[in-house]
């Protein structure tokens, strides 16, 4: 699931984020990582430059939708 899915609703968590990206702006997202970089809440996200990143999901999960991770590419 993407970083901030829920967007600090946690009936988005259940929606959103298992079920369906669909509803999901990216740009906010991305926007409020940046907004919590600046602020020192989280890591540089230049850290990440070059790193290989592994998503996984398992097709007998019965609570996140198998494959949507595969959406995010």
């Amino acid at each position: 699931m993407p970083y901030y899915c829920a967007r600090d609703n946690a009936s988005l968590s259940f929606t959103d984020c298992i079920n369906t990206y669909d509803n999901i702006n990216i740009s906010v997202l991305i926007d409020q990582t940046r907004k919590y970089e600046l602020k020192g809440l989280i890591d540089e996200t230049e850290n990440m430059f070059n790193d290989r990143v592994f998503i996984f999901d398992g097709i007998n999960d019965t609570v996140v939708l198998p494959g949507l991770s595969l959406d995010l590419h």
